[in-house]
């Protein structure tokens, strides 16, 4: 009997649940493009090793010790009152081999007037998101292999 309660149980859970009637998703703000490099490049990541600190919110494996102590702050004007932006910074731990990266993203969607449901104006409202990073690199010893995680 506990068998077949534990397998009814697990299939149960495999099933998706959907909770969410707005969108299919949350947090579509960290689609928007973080760095110029970025922006200039069309949106699109790539993994090349040099020094640009806001690469580690997309590949942390592009995390090196030559990044130490370096921060990156981004700032851009969005559509309408909306700006969102980024900072970055990583630190370099462990001589040369381990590398931590934390960074944050955010979004400010401006102010809005409120309304009861008979269209009498009440308060401005504003709204905004954020979304908190921390990353880790490690270089494997005596290779050019770097292993990342976010």
């Amino acid at each position: 009997m506990l068998k077949r309660s534990t397998v009814l149980l697990l299939l149960v859970l495999c099933n998706p649940i959907y909770a969410q009637l707005g969108g299919s998703s949350t947090y579509q703000f960290l689609n928007l493009v973080n760095s110029p490099r970025q922006a200039a490049l069309g949106g699109k990541t790539i993994t090349n090793f040099d020094y640009d600190v806001t690469q580690g919110l997309y590949n942390p494996a592009t995390i090196n010790s030559d990044m130490h102590n370096q921060l990156a702050v981004n700032f851009s004007n969005y559509l309408g009152d909306v700006s969102y932006g980024t900072a970055a910074y990583a630190h370099t731990w462990d001589r040369r081999l381990q590398t931590f990266h934390f960074g944050v993203t955010y979004i400010n969607y401006g102010s809005f007037d409120g309304y009861d449901i008979n269209g009498n104006p009440t308060v401005t409202f504003s709204g905004n998101e954020a979304a908190l990073s921390a990353g880790y690199n490690y270089n494997i010893p005596f290779t050019d292999f770097y292993v990342g995680a976010n």
